[in-house]
């Protein structure tokens, strides 16, 4: 049994991204989109 979640866990070719540089992005969209929204309620 061990055996078989020790594969499963070693699939090679799935990259996943540190969680640091995901919440990095979702930080920059969201200050983007909060910036482009307040731009467009001065004019």
């Amino acid at each position: 049994m061990e055996q078989i979640l020790f594969k499963e866990q070693s699939i090679p070719g799935k990259s996943v991204p540190e969680p640091a540089s995901i919440l990095g992005l979702l930080t920059v969209g969201i200050l983007g989109a909060s910036s482009k929204l307040k731009r467009k309620s001065r004019s």
